[in-house]
Parts: C-alpha cells; sequence; structure tokens
C-alpha cells in the first residue's frame, strides 16, 4: 500500500464554511439587507451586494474554496472580509488535498472573537504539540482539543493523525515530512493551519511557558474553558426524549427513619439573625467527638435541604421544554436540584450506625448500608480530610443525578452541579451554625470509597462533596 508521500504533490485548497449552526437569510426578497444569526448572537448588515450575498450564502452550505466564493470585484472582497472579520467565531476553515482523498483537517472555533491566519512555518523552525492539548472521539472523527486554543480541530485523515502524534516532542516542518514520508509544502501547511489554531506552538517562546499558566493543570484549565460557554459543536447534544426525569429519586430499599420537624412559627422566629451568623461565626476545623442528638440533625436538613413545594415548569420557562421543579431552602439554577444527600451515622444515640439516604420530599432517612467495613472506610477518610485524630460523629455527602442535571444543562452540566454544591454547603453552614452545630467541608475526593459504600450506579449518580458535622467545638 502506498503512502501519502509516494502520489504526486497536490495541491492544496483553503476552504471556508460557516457553523452548522449559523443561519444567513435575507428578511424580504427584494432586501438588501442580510440576517447572519449565530450562537454569539444576531448580526444584520445593510446594503449587501449579490456577490456577498452569493459568498455568505454558499458558505453556510459548506466548505467552499476560497478562490470561488470570493467576489470579482475589490470592493466587494473587501466587504466580504469585514463580514467575515466580525463573524470570525462561527467561521470554519478547512484545508484540503487536492486528491482522492478529501480535507486534512478543519478548525472549529470556540471562542467568539477567534481570529485565524494561516502561520508562515519556515522547515526549520521548532514546532510542539501544546501540553493542553488531548485528542477525543468527536461526532464521527477525533478531535483536537486545548484548553489555551480558541478553536477546536477535526482531524479527517490518517496524514493528520500522524502529525499530530509526531508533534508530541519537539520537531521541525523538514524532520516531520521525513518521518511522515509526506511533501514538505503539504506538511508546512499542515502544521501553519495547527500553529494558527493554538493547538501547536512555535518554540522557544511558546504560550505554554507564559507565567500566568504555571500553575494550571491540564484538567482544570480545559474545565474552566469548556464548561463556561456550553456544549461545543462537535460533541454530541444530549436527548431529551421520553419523560423529564423526576423531581427527586426514587427511595431506595432498607429501613426507614422519620425526622424531626420543626414548627413552622420556629423557622421565623427562633434562632440568631443571619447577619449575626454571618459576622460572628467561624469555620472550625475541629468539631467536637460529643455524639449527635438526632433533633439538631433533623432541624439542619430540614432547614437546609427540604423540599417544600413541587411545581411545573412551562416550555416557555426556560430552554422551550416541560418538566417538574421544587423549592427548597438553597439555590439551584432553573430549580433543577439535582443534589442528593446521604448521612453517614458514627455516633447518634437515636440513629444507628450507618449510612442514610436523606429523602427531601419525606424528610427522613433510610439506610442504604450498615456494612462496618464501608462506614469504617468513609469515615477515615473524613478523618483525614478534616485533620482529626477520631473520626467525626457524622458526615453529610452530596452527590448529583446525572440525569436530571444534564437533561437541561448539557455543556455546562457540571460546572452548574458545583455551584449548586457551594450554594448548599454554605446553606449547611449557616443552618448549622445558628443550630448550636458546626460543618466543615472537606476538599479530599473519597472516589470509588464513596460510589460503593453508598450503592451509587456511577456516573448515573456522583459524589461531588462531603462536609463533617457535629456540635461546635469551643474556640481557643
Amino acid at each position: 500500500m502506498p503512502f501519502e508521500h509516494d502520489e504526486p504533490l497536490h495541491a492544496r485548497s483553503h476552504l471556508r464554511s460557516l457553523s452548522e449552526d449559523v443561519l444567513v437569510e435575507r428578511p424580504d426578497e427584494q432586501d438588501t439587507r442580510l440576517r447572519v444569526v449565530t450562537r454569539w448572537g444576531e448580526f444584520v448588515f445593510d446594503d449587501v451586494t449579490p456577490g456577498v450575498r452569493v459568498a455568505m450564502e454558499r458558505m453556510s452550505m459548506g466548505p467552499n474554496s476560497v478562490a470561488n466564493i470570493e467576489p470579482a470585484s475589490r470592493e466587494e472582497r473587501a466587504e466580504l472580509r469585514r463580514m467575515l472579520d466580525l463573524l470570525s467565531g462561527s467561521v470554519v476553515h478547512t484545508l484540503r488535498l487536492d486528491d482522492d482523498g478529501g480535507a486534512l483537517l478543519s478548525v472549529v472555533p470556540v471562542a467568539e472573537h477567534a481570529r485565524f491566519a494561516v502561520a508562515d512555518i519556515k522547515p526549520d523552525q521548532p514546532v510542539r504539540l501544546s501540553r493542553f492539548a488531548a485528542i477525543r472521539a468527536g461526532r464521527e472523527e477525533l478531535v483536537l482539543d486545548s484548553a489555551v486554543a480558541p478553536f477546536q480541530v477535526v482531524l479527517h485523515r490518517a496524514l493528520t493523525y500522524r502529525a499530530v502524534f509526531s508533534l508530541g516532542r519537539t520537531t521541525t516542518v523538514a524532520e516531520l515530512a521525513g518521518v511522515l514520508r509526506a511533501a514538505p509544502p503539504v506538511v508546512a501547511d499542515l502544521v501553519g493551519y495547527l500553529v494558527a489554531a493554538g493547538v501547536v506552538l512555535r518554540e522557544p517562546d511558546g504560550a505554554d511557558d507564559h507565567s500566568t499558566l504555571a500553575g494550571w493543570s491540564h484538567h482544570d484549565l480545559m474545565f474552566h474553558a469548556r464548561t463556561r460557554i456550553g456544549r461545543d459543536l462537535l460533541t454530541p447534544a444530549v436527548s431529551r426524549d421520553g419523560p423529564a426525569p423526576p423531581v427527586t429519586r426514587p427511595l431506595p430499599p432498607g429501613p426507614r427513619f422519620p425526622l424531626y420537624r420543626p414548627e413552622s412559627d420556629d423557622l421565623v422566629d427562633s434562632g440568631p439573625s443571619l447577619t449575626r451568623v454571618i459576622e460572628t461565626d467561624r469555620l472550625r476545623r475541629i468539631v467536637s467527638d460529643r455524639p449527635l442528638d438526632a433533633k439538631q440533625l433533623g432541624e439542619l436538613l430540614y432547614r437546609a435541604a427540604r423540599v417544600r413545594s413541587v411545581s411545573a415548569v412551562s416550555p416557555a420557562d426556560h430552554s422551550g421544554v416541560s418538566y417538574e421543579t421544587s423549592d427548597r431552602p438553597y439555590l439551584s439554577i432553573a430549580g433543577l436540584y439535582e443534589l442528593e444527600l446521604y448521612v453517614t451515622i458514627n455516633r447518634c444515640a437515636e440513629l444507628p450506625r450507618g449510612i442514610y439516604h436523606y429523602d427531601p420530599a419525606g424528610h427522613a432517612l433510610t439506610l442504604v448500608n450498615d456494612s462496618p467495613a464501608d462506614l469504617s472506610a468513609l469515615l477515615d477518610n473524613a478523618r483525614i480530610a478534616a485533620g482529626r485524630r477520631e473520626h467525626p460523629p457524622a458526615l453529610i455527602t452530596v452527590t448529583a443525578r446525572a440525569d436530571r442535571l444534564l437533561w437541561l444543562m448539557s455543556g455546562t452540566g457540571y460546572a452548574t452541579t458545583l455551584m449548586h454544591l457551594g450554594a448548599l454547603q454554605q446553606t449547611l453552614h449557616l443552618v448549622a451554625a445558628a443550630a448550636g452545630l458546626a460543618t466543615y467541608p472537606l476538599a479530599l475526593d473519597t472516589t470509588d470509597t464513596t460510589e460503593r459504600a453508598l450503592r451509587l450506579d456511577w456516573p448515573a449518580e456522583v459524589g461531588i462533596g462531603e462536609c463533617v458535622v457535629g456540635y461546635r467545638h469551643p474556640l481557643p
């Protein structure tokens, strides 16, 4: 089987298209305006000439050669470039090798003001893949993605795959052409696209070495970069077929323990004011070893996490879909309330030692696991994370139901659930302080220990945070 370099040197074509989510239309057939709707907003261009309009409409239907779509007159070409500069966050750039194999790669913007210009890479210029770059499966092809780049790159052909793999170490176009056994002009264009996309860097002054990036890991920066803009165009959307996930999860089997419910008047009239709690309370790393009182635990969960009411959201209220939501004491975007609480009881006179699921609608605990080994594993992790010598009286573990969350928040779901976790942790902390208890959030993740001990169906339900709870330890 011949290598691609064994073929005659084929010409390369530079193609442009508009992102598949872009709509190009004229308000009226006789109107000279052009309306372009993108994920970044709506643009209306006045006095658009026929040549520019045809170019825009052709780009909206798929990749076209730059030479073929540009209007004949200099003025129209300048106007088209001005419009595409404004729409740069929705313009896809494709490099095609004019043989029977088709396109080599496509550069897809993921930032509103992404600017693309093919880099001129000399044969002896050292280049390497960004340390923030990663290859993953897209819809049907491989995608090269980097948190420091305003573009994602779709890899269409084997030559492109091999080039990217070879760029894992510092190399040059000349060396790369030899390794790939490909024509140097083809490799130079390919690397020029990758450098322009920001996924491959020139050495020795690569952007990865900038001091502002020194503390970032690949995973942290990618999480930040991609969850702030939502689902990218290269990742399939979550299907909303079938009914919306329920507002609360089905109750697990096991013994059920109803909890204390404060009187409604006590919720408003008792305890210190919110201002007093915020201004005078301090985070207590050491929670008292004193056994927890079931009444105060019930009051804490009731005040901080119960379901107060359930209602339906109409399609006009959010994202054009109908679903059931609830009202609870802490914040949750769009009323999702995908969080679940599990309480690990170590010392409580009225409740047996064990791991319980909290039912926010019925305000009760259901025993899901009484294994001493699993109980000790969770408490050991909590003890280490909290810097304690003894196991805490109780541990609250917060999980997230993925179906409830991602059904509506695909692309931003995990970032959203972490915001909800913070809101719940703050509410638990303030309510505990008002009730004479203390909570201490834990930074360490128990991962598979949590999944096993809580009997979670991972990744349908995932653990996202914990806090120790007990009586307040006196400050020195």
